[in-house]
Parts: structure tokens; C-alpha cells; sequence
């Protein structure tokens, strides 16, 4: 299930506003816990049976950073730079996202039957252009089915939905911020006066988020997959994380006795949701409130001392070391999980599914080593906007086709032998019990 980190350490570091850095170790120990909890109810934990919500607090933190980081540069400048924007996810996710979708293709390709293959290949196309939550929808597929195989792409739906999520949020911040302006003209205020406060910004994000929470509660009871994997329904819980970003100033009034109450309170929330749902759950529903909403008792919280109540555990070094493999953590973890048994040739136990999931986070540590931070910090990429758009859809280019080329390459399963003559059908009489059943129904 997801997520994408919205932001590293270092450009959370480097966004600063009257010299007060807004890095949030917290909230990277918030990603261990989200993460953690999705590993492992992949990895069959029966006592995670809830583990999925981890996706959930990943679009809560994914709005808090992103809609703060576009505030704060809208706040200063009065607009929003969609190049630099832009650029900067694009070298935080795409490269390690690409070579985990190359790796998968081809063990895809070598380790499944030809027509097995050939869907999963097709997911790995989608999954590359991140528009696989979509495909998912439209086959209708259940994430906990155990009717059908799964994709070892499956996963990428969140991917999807957080791609999917920046490309719609820093135009909507923009066009706020446009909006505002023109309104000042009208009012021969000072252009940028508005700028400043959040109530605009606030009326949109409550607006957003309580359209998309209503189409999320009505459509989990008709199609709960599509409820499942679409941003329109599952925007309501970026929005809430956004929300708690412009209500930052208000969070930090709250006592140290109250912050850590409330931040106790959230990881009860998230805590109970892991262990009682389960994949009977109608899920997100009425369901997903409890762990968003715990999610945003965890991050206001903290907003008033990182380091109070739950921030004591989440920002253990051991923590934040897992919250920063998070990302490649995640998409390693469930390929590793559906290959494993094909190498090994018989299924996985218990014991043997966590080392599968030790494997995959060995896989993190060294994609985040070898590709994430080496491309993500690069001077040459990092300065230039139009660069890390190159490289972002270099690596796409490169997962996309590659997919395509093993489409080709991967045999079309053909029976071999004459054709089978087609059936003839001959009339049948029918007793005069079902002659009347049948004159009923005309």
C-alpha cells in the first residue's frame, strides 16, 4: 500500500521561516510506525490484522508536509514555483520507484506462467505512470481477494494516489493564491495582503475535504474497491493532514500535559485500528476515520514539542532509521513477498515471510545508499528544476519501456494441436414444467 514520502529530512530542513527549521523527526518516526504496520500485515502478522491503515496515515503526513511546504512559499512569495515543485518530487520518488518496477518486470517475466505475466507486465506500464489505482478500479479488483493471484505491482495503487495528489494540490494552492490576488485588485488592497491569511486556504481544504469524505461514504456501501483506490475518495484524508499545516500556530498553544494527552490518544487510535479491523472490514468507509484521525492527533501534537509524549518513541534513532527507508521499504517489501515462494519453490511460513520482509528492508537500506540520496542531493540535479524533470522522466521512460519490451518478448500462451470444431447446438425438449417456467418469463 503506499506512500510515497512527501519530503526528506534535508528540504524539510532547508524550508525555514524566521530561522526556525520545520523538520519534524516525529513525523519521520510516524513513517516507521505506518510502514511497519503494512509490512507486516502483508507478511500474514495475525495480529496486525489492520495493518493496511499504515496507507492511511501515510496521506495524512503527505498533506501536512506538502500543503505546509506550498503555504509557506505562497505565504512568502505570493505564488507557488510548479517547476521547482515539481522537480523536487520528481527526484525524491521516481528514481527508486523506476528500478523497483524494472526489477519487478523482469522477475515477473522469468519467475510467472506467460499469461500471468503478461497482466502483471501491463500493471507494471500503469504502475510506471502511476495511474495503476485507476486500472485496478476499472478490473474491479478486491486488495484482499483470495481468488485471484496478486500483482506484485498492486501495491503501486497508493503510489498512484499520492502522484496523482501533487499534481492537483499545488495548482489548487496557486489558483487560491491567484484568486486572492484579484480579489485585492478589485478591492485596491495591497496585492499580497490576503496572502497572509489562511482562512481562504482553509475554507478550501474543509471544502475538499468534506466533498471528497461524503463521495468516500457513499461509494464504500455500492464499490468499495473503487472507494479503495481513488484519490477523489481518499482526498479527504490529505486534506485533513493539510488542515492540521494551517492550524500549526493553534496546536502549539496546547500545554505539554494536553499535547501529550492528544498524542497518546492518536497512537491508541492508530493502535486499535491496526489490531481490531480486518480485511472484513468495510474499508475506508466510516472505518478510516479512526486512523486518520489518530494520524492528526500524532502530528498537531507534536507540533507543540516533537519530543513530548509518543514523540519520546518516535524519535528514537531506530525509528527514524526505519522511517527513513520507509519509502523503499514499501515498494520492496510485497514483489520480495510474492517472488519468495516462486524461488523457493513451495510456500512461505510465518518465520519464512519475515525474512522475506528483512530481505526487502536490506533491499531499502541499499536503494536508499546507492540511488535515492545520491540522486536526490546531486548539486547538479538538486540546483536545477529542469533537471530533475529530465531525470524523472528519463527513469519513467526507462520503467515504461521496458515493460513494453518484455510484452514482447514473453511468449503469447497458444494451445497447440487442430482447432477445436465449435459447438453445435441442438434443441432441447423440455418438460412441460419448464415449457411454463419459460412462457412466465416472456
Amino acid at each position: 500500500m503506499a506512500h510515497a514520502d512527501s519530503l526528506s529530512a534535508a528540504e524539510e530542513q532547508q524550508n525555514r521561516q524566521g530561522g526556525q527549521t520545520h523538520f519534524r523527526p516525529d513525523i519521520e518516526g510516524l513513517r516507521a510506525v505506518a510502514v511497519t504496520a503494512v509490512v507486516l500485515f502483508h507478511a500474514g502478522v495475525l495480529w496486525l490484522s489492520g495493518g493496511y491503515v499504515g496507507v492511511d496515515v501515510f496521506f495524512v503526513i503527505s498533506g501536512f508536509l506538502i500543503t505546509g511546504l506550498l503555504w509557506r512559499e505562497v505565504n512568502t512569495t505570493g505564488t507557488v514555483r510548479l517547476r521547482s515543485f515539481y522537480g523536487a518530487r520528481a527526484r525524491r520518488l521516481l528514481p527508486a520507484s523506476a528500478v523497483v518496477t524494472v526489477i519487478t518486470a523482469l522477475g515477473a517475466a522469468a519467475l510467472l506462467p506467460p499469461l500471468q505475466a503478461r497482466t502483471v507486465l501491463v500493471d507494471g506500464i500503469y504502475s510506471s505512470l502511476y495511474v495503476s489505482n485507476y486500472r485496478f478500479v476499472l478490473q474491479g479488483i478486491d486488495y484482499s481477494s483470495p481468488y485471484l493471484p496478486p500483482s506484485p505491482f498492486l501495491h503501486y495503487w497508493s503510489l498512484g494516489v499520492e502522484e496523482q495528489f501533487y499534481l492537483a494540490w499545488a495548482p489548487l494552492i496557486l489558483s487560491t493564491a491567484w484568486l486572492i490576488r484579484r480579489r485585492n485588485r478589485e478591492r485596491k488592497h495591497p496585492p499580497f495582503q490576503a496572502t497572509y491569511s489562511r482562512r481562504p486556504y482553509l475554507v478550501v481544504l474543509t471544502s475538499v475535504g468534506a466533498i471528497s469524505l461524503a463521495l468516500s461514504l457513499a461509494v464504500s456501501y455500492w464499490a468499495p474497491f473503487v472507494a479503495f483506490f481513488s484519490l477523489p475518495t481518499r482526498a479527504w484524508q490529505l486534506a485533513v493532514g493539510g488542515l492540521i499545516a494551517l492550524t500549526t500556530s493553534e496546536w502549539r498553544r496546547l500545554s505539554p500535559r494536553n499535547s501529550a494527552i492528544a498524542g497518546s490518544a492518536g497512537i491508541g487510535a492508530l493502535l486499535l485500528a491496526c489490531t481490531w479491523f480486518s480485511e472484513a472490514t468495510l474499508y475506508p468507509g466510516i472505518a478510516a476515520l479512526l486512523p486518520t484521525a489518530g494520524t492528526a492527533l500524532i502530528i498537531g501534537a507534536g507540533s507543540r514539542n516533537p519530543t513530548l509524549g509518543c514523540g519520546r518513541i518516535l524519535t528514537l534513532p531506530l525509528m527514524r532509521g526505519i522511517g527513513r527507508i520507509s519509502y523503499s521499504w514499501y515498494l520492496w517489501h510485497w514483489p520480495v513477498l510474492i517472488f519468495a515462494p516462486l524461488l523457493l519453490g513451495h510456500p512461505l511460513g510465518l518465520a519464512t515471510r519475515l525474512t522475506a520482509v528483512l530481505v526487502s528492508a536490506g533491499l531499502a537500506i541499499l536503494t536508499l545508499r546507492f540511488i535515492e540520496n545520491p540522486l536526490r542531493f546531486a548539486p547538479w540535479i538538486r540546483n536545477s528544476p529542469w533537471r530533475s524533470l529530465g531525470l524523472g522522466s528519463v527513469v519513467t521512460a526507462i520503467a515504461v519501456c521496458t515493460g513494453a519490451v518484455l510484452l514482447v518478448v514473453v511468449p503469447v500462451p497458444i494451445g497447440r494441436g487442430a482447432p477445436t470444431p465449435p459447438p453445435v447446438l441442438a434443441p432441447i425438449a423440455l418438460p412441460p414444467w419448464g415449457q411454463m417456467s419459460l412462457n412466465m418469463t416472456h
